[in-house]
C-alpha cells in the first residue's frame, strides 16, 4: 500500500500532486464555507427524494381517494419542498461561486506581491505579454 502511494506522488508535476496541494494551500482555509456548501448539497438531496417520494400520495389522493383536499395540501407540500430544494441549490451555488472567487484572488494578491518583489533587471528580461498571461 506504501509502494502505491509512493508512486502515485512520485511525479513532482502529476495531477495527484497538484490536488494534494491545492486541498493542503487552498481548500483547508475554506473549510467553513465547503461544510456549508456540502450541507446545503444534503438539504436540496433530501428535497429532491422527498419530492419524488409525496408524487406516490398525491397520485394515490388523486386517483384512488379522490381527495380534493388531500390533493391541495400535499400540492402545497410539494411547493414547499421544491421551494426549500431552490433555495438550498441556490445558496450551494453561491458559496461555492464565493469559494472559487477567493481562492481566485488569494492567488492574485500572492503574485502580485511576489511581482512587487522582483527587481528592476526581473522586468527588463521579459517581456509585458508574460505577466498579463500569467
Amino acid at each position: 500500500m506504501f509502494q502505491y502511494f509512493q508512486r502515485l506522488f512520485a511525479d513532482p508535476d502529476g495531477a495527484p500532486v497538484l490536488v494534494r496541494r491545492l486541498l493542503l494551500e487552498q481548500a483547508a482555509g475554506q473549510a467553513r464555507q465547503y461544510a456549508l456548501a456540502f450541507a446545503m448539497m444534503v438539504v436540496a438531496a433530501a428535497s429532491t427524494a422527498l419530492g419524488a417520494y409525496l408524487i406516490g400520495d398525491v397520485i394515490n389522493q388523486a386517483y384512488v381517494h379522490k381527495n380534493l383536499p388531500g390533493i391541495i395540501v400535499l400540492a402545497l407540500v410539494t411547493a414547499g419542498i421544491f421551494t426549500v430544494k431552490g433555495l438550498a441549490t441556490y445558496g450551494q451555488a453561491l458559496t461555492m461561486a464565493r469559494i472559487g472567487n477567493r481562492i481566485i484572488a488569494d492567488n492574485q494578491r500572492r503574485m502580485f506581491a511576489r511581482l512587487l518583489q522582483q527587481n528592476v533587471g526581473f522586468f527588463s528580461e521579459r517581456h509585458s505579454s508574460e505577466f498579463i498571461a500569467a
